[in-house]
């Protein structure tokens, strides 16, 4: 648990050092300016009914862009339990501080310092006359504020409820950190929890579920929490929710009285202007939305991703109920260290090797031939080759290729049939939309531009500086041939691109594969929230059917580039693809895999190329495709994943 120091017996300045220091932590990769302005004019807080006395302050010269505000407060008064506390901006947002807490103490909040981060709030602590309690949260997220512009008029408003007390708003002081333009962020993806769970009676322990949060970035901007909770005595239960970085946040405590189901459909949103302490419940009719008990603005700036933890506590017997689901909705800023930077223009390396050497036939050892890289960058973005070579039948040739940091990857097994000089000038790029595993070999016809048989991007992020090597085997006899020539082109960078790791969407409803002769399915994932330059993707498919080899399966970008994932590979095979990782990166073409029945063929790589989409804009909808191109076997597909 992030530890929280205890300065009550520090001095009220050293106490708010140390906050404005916490407050002012890096946001986004920025450091917010501080300004810090205080109106010291002394004024009398009417007593009720008299109307309650605001003060101002103006800030100006500040950035345009909201980080973070806390305020310090010093008022005397006899009776603080009397005292309702607003803060308005210039915007127009009110955030309430307090209304009614500090029951009949005097001057406990006379060097009050209110801030989100403060874990103690107001509407929670335990108040003593003469002792002033600092630091509280508020009753209301000051984080409600975050991204106005905090430049103009701000309102501090005191009233004053009941008769008798009377007090003195003696000065305030409002701390302003700001940045020039508003930060880059990443829209909130949602993570859920769906298993039900009962909540023991007292005595006994809370109950605990969990999120496991990935594949957001490294810093934390927003988060609300969604509840769905029965229970027949609300006002029995305590919440809180816990970071991965082990910060405990308490969402409410003994709130709701006696009615039941009040969370069940609750969103917690420090943005509410409901607080949770001060929401009029009704009996089965769901509190929505609610500001937490204490601001999820403590969680800002922190890593999300990893286990969040939801406990909730019955602390009195005889009521019980269930959570029954929970929803985290988080969103994070842009950083450089953990989101693409894909504004960097790749050099180009082109390196041609013209040393004209023979094809051994089989059963002689293959031929190797090797280009020297140097003076490229050190981070490979794109490779793409193009050979020159003569031969009688091209079906028998077996060509890869070898990255100086020993990746091989397999441009063509046995394709090209019994035709001549079919790769005597052929282009290989994993963007070119025809796979060499599908193309229609003309005699004496060039083939190009191809997709190889395994995707030149495995290669990617390699130091491309070193040796690369083509390797052509003949593996049968009696027809031969000559490498003239083959060129290598690299593209790299000088450094690194950074990027934010994959982030998983998924289609779940199960849908059934027209058979021969009807249309294909179709079945699409809508895909936001992401950067707008695609660096790597998967797919993860979930296919019954019993004769994959009856199957063609494509994916499309939103941009409509089309790849195709496979043509009528698996054979007379049940349920191959049944949970099958399409990845560029799987050393195991699915044109080549040796399928077996109701063995799940994975990782495969795909017949063309999950690169063809790279460098597109992510977000849109995505379709998978698939065609039953011969009748009598019939399949479904159960589910998939980007």
């Amino acid at each position: 648990m992030n530890t929280k120091m205890n300065l009550f017996l520090i001095t009220l300045c050293l106490c708010a050092t140390l906050s404005l220091q916490q407050a002012n932590a890096q946001i986004c990769g920025q450091t917010p300016a501080t300004l810090s302005v205080t109106n010291s004019t002394a004024s009398a807080i009417p007593d009720a009914p008299g109307p309650p006395v605001t003060s101002t302050i103006l800030i100006g010269g500040a950035g345009a862009f909201l980080a973070n505000v806390t305020l310090s407060t010093s008022i005397t008064h006899t009776f603080n339990g009397d005292l309702d506390i607003t803060l308005t901006s210039p915007a127009g947002t009110v955030v309430t501080l307090t209304t009614d807490n500090g029951g009949s103490n005097d001057d406990v909040f006379n060097g009050t310092l209110w801030d989100d981060d403060a874990n103690d709030p107001v509407t929670d602590h335990t108040f003593t006359n003469l002792v002033v309690a600092t630091p509280l949260s508020p009753e209301e997220p000051l984080a409600a504020f975050y991204g106005e512009n905090p430049n103009g008029i701000w309102t501090l408003t005191i009233a004053d409820d009941t008769g008798a007390d009377i007090g003195n708003l003696n000065s305030w002081t409002l701390n302003i950190f700001s940045l020039p333009a508003p930060v880059a962020v990443i829209p909130p993806i949602s993570f859920a929890n769906s298993t039900a769970t009962a909540i023991p009676d007292a005595p006994n322990p809370p109950v605990s579920s969990t999120i496991l949060v990935s594949g957001l970035g490294s810093n934390l901007t927003g988060l609300t929490l969604s509840t769905f909770i029965t229970h027949t005595f609300n006002g029995d239960l305590d919440i809180t929710l816990t970071s991965p970085a082990g910060t405990v946040v308490t969402v409410s405590t003994d709130n709701g009285g006696n009615n039941d189901d009040v969370f069940n459909g609750t969103l917690f949103d420090d943005d509410a202007n409901d607080p949770v302490t001060d929401h009029i419940y009704a009996n089965l009719v769901v509190a929505t939305p609610l500001s937490p008990e204490e601001p999820f603005a403590a969680f800002k700036g922190e890593n999300p991703n990893g286990i969040w933890t939801l406990t909730i506590a019955d602390d009195a017997g005889a009521d019980t109920g269930t959570l029954n689901s929970w929803a985290l909705s988080i969103a994070t800023c842009i950083l450089p260290s953990d989101y693409e930077i894909c504004t960097q223009t790749p050099n180009l390396n082109s390196i041609t090797n013209g040393t004209v050497s023979a094809i051994p036939d089989a059963p002689n050892p293959p031929l190797t031939s090797t280009i020297l890289i140097s003076g490229a960058g050190a981070f490979l973005t794109n490779v793409t080759l193009s050979t020159f070579i003569t031969h009688t039948f091209n079906g028998d040739l077996d060509i890869t290729l070898t990255s100086p940091a020993g990746t091989v990857v397999t441009l063509t097994t046995d394709n090209g049939s019994n035709n001549d000089n079919v790769f005597n000038g052929t282009y290989w790029n994993d963007d070119a939309n025809d796979p060499v595993t599908d193309h229609t070999f003309t005699n004496l016809v060039v083939a190009t531009p191809l997709s190889p048989e395994e995707p030149l991007s495995a290669f990617y992020g390699e130091n491309p500086n070193g040796i690369w090597t083509l390797t052509i085997a003949d593996d049968a006899g009696a027809d031969t041939g000559t490498l003239n020539s083959w060129a290598l082109n690299i593209f790299s960078t000088p450094a690194p691109v950074a990027f934010m790791p994959p982030i998983a969407f998924t289609n779940s409803t199960a849908t059934a594969i027209p058979d021969a002769p009807n249309p294909p399915l179709t079945s699409t994932i809508l895909v936001s929230g992401l950067g707008n330059n695609l660096t790597g993707l998967t797919l993860t498919t979930f296919i019954t059917h019993t004769f994959n080899g009856d199957l063609d399966i494509t994916l499309t970008s939103p941009a409509g580039t089309v790849v195709t994932v496979s043509t009528d590979n698996g054979g007379s095979n049940d349920n191959v693809f049944n949970g099958t990782l399409f990845d560029d990166d799987a050393n195991d073409p699915v044109t080549d895999h040796a399928f077996a029945n109701l063995v799940v063929a994975t990782p495969l790589s795909p017949e063309e190329p999950f690169a063809a989409f790279k460098g597109e804009n992510p977000n849109g909808i995505w379709t998978l495709t698939i065609a039953d191109d011969a009748g009598a076997d019939t399949g479904t597909l159960n589910s998939w994943a980007l």
